[in-house]
């Protein structure tokens, strides 16, 4: 059988989207039959290791700014035309996307409804053409696959799909935060970075809205309140590409720091913005933190939840969306949203309850090994036969 993968976000590994494309890609490569051919259809050329069987096509479009004109172009147009002419019998695509086949059968992983439950998001004319070509691809695919039951039920109702043709996939992280700790690394990249091992709270991800970065930088304020010892205070440490000129639709951090520290009395040294991690460094930086903090409003998986199990990181989490598929009383600290006040408490019991905290990681170590790429490879494989029938 000839099958087509859109590969298009391995060129973009910090992201989720990359990890995903990236992780599948490489776990095919292992897996897949080596009588089947598989065409991989990339933007540019990724060193992926795949095996003979395995044909990568670079499509290169003549527009060459990275920008939604050019995703559609190469999404709608280039790519359909590409897969027709190698003749595929079967197509994926590892996101949402804009791309229709009328005659080859198309698989496409919907990662969330996070543009219909925020619509907000979609705040000029070029995100409303592409994201209204998005739904007619989801539309017309013949199966949808997602990467949660929530984000499946939210598909289901936003999307107008039957629930016989969206199916849930649980991904995993990536393989680098499975690794055992190497306490000389640990603190090689704390020191390059001018962390204290277990004396700072952490996040990483991005700085939009729905993340409620805001509400974790304020929870920290009246976290530093309630310290009468101030030196014993963990120090807050944020990871993630600083987007000021986005706001309102991104959270300003500088601005929101700035204003924190001014109201609850913080040293500005307190509170650490690291910018863009390399994510060689992000298992280091878990492993070293006292904790966790993922406050988010809406997740379609929440990878960076699992990749803090995996490094043996204490958990602080919203309790929502799909994050309920990964969290519980058990293996993390969970708390309201409502309320600024019950993530502080949440932060406090984990740095006041040592028992809890080790409990609840090993917990969560354990909960991780639920999630794994071969099952995830191996469910598509399945979905792409039953397709093509």
């Amino acid at each position: 059988m000839k099958i087509g993968i859109n590969g298009s976000f391995a060129r973009k590994g910090d992201v989720g989207m990359g990890q995903v494309t990236i992780n599948f890609l490489k776990t095919l490569g292992k897996i897949a039959d080596p009588k089947d051919d598989f065409f991989v259809y990339l933007e540019e050329d990724i060193e992926l290791g795949l095996p003979k069987n395995f044909h990568k096509k670079i499509i290169k479009p003549f527009y060459r700014r990275d920008d939604l004109i050019r995703k559609i172009y190469w999404e709608k147009f280039l790519l359909p035309m590409e897969v027709r002419r190698d003749g595929c019998e079967v197509f994926f695509s590892l996101y949402q996307s804009p791309t229709i086949f009328k005659k080859i059968p198309h698989l496409m992983l919907v990662h969330d409804a996070i543009v219909k439950i925020f619509p907000w998001y979609i705040n000029n004319f070029r995100k409303k053409a592409y994201y209204k070509k998005v739904d007619k691809g989801i539309e017309s695919a013949d199966k949808i696959m997602t990467v949660s039951e929530h984000s499946k039920i939210d598909i289901v109702r936003l999307y107008g799909k039957n629930k016989n043709e969206v199916q849930a996939n649980y991904i995993d992280c990536d393989l680098i935060f499975k690794k055992k700790n190497d306490v000389k690394e640990v603190q090689k990249v704390l020191k390059k970075f001018k962390l204290e091992s277990s004396k700072y709270i952490f996040y990483v991800g991005g700085f939009d809205m729905r993340k409620n970065v805001n509400g974790l930088i304020q929870s920290y304020g009246i976290l530093w309140r309630k310290y009468k010892d101030k030196k014993q205070c963990p120090d807050l440490v944020l990871a993630g590409k600083l987007n000021p000129q986005l706001a309102p639709l991104v959270t300003d951090v500088e601005a929101e720091v700035t204003e924190v520290c001014y109201k609850f009395g913080i040293p500005k040294s307190k509170v650490k913005l690291l910018g863009f991690v390399e994510q060689a460094d992000l298992p280091a930086i878990y492993r070293g933190a006292k904790m966790f903090c993922y406050p988010s409003l809406y997740e379609g998986f929440g990878l960076p939840v699992l990749e803090a199990f995996n490094c043996g990181c204490s958990v602080v989490s919203s309790f929502n969306s799909s994050l309920k598929e990964l969290v519980s009383e058990k293996n993390a600290f969970i708390f309201d949203l409502e309320s600024n006040q019950s993530l502080t408490e949440k932060m406090l019991e984990c740095l006041t309850d040592e028992k809890a905290r080790k409990r609840k990681i090993e917990q969560a170590l354990e909960d991780a090994g639920k999630f794994d790429w071969e099952k995830f490879t191996e469910k598509t494989l399945i979905e792409l036969k039953k397709i093509k029938k």
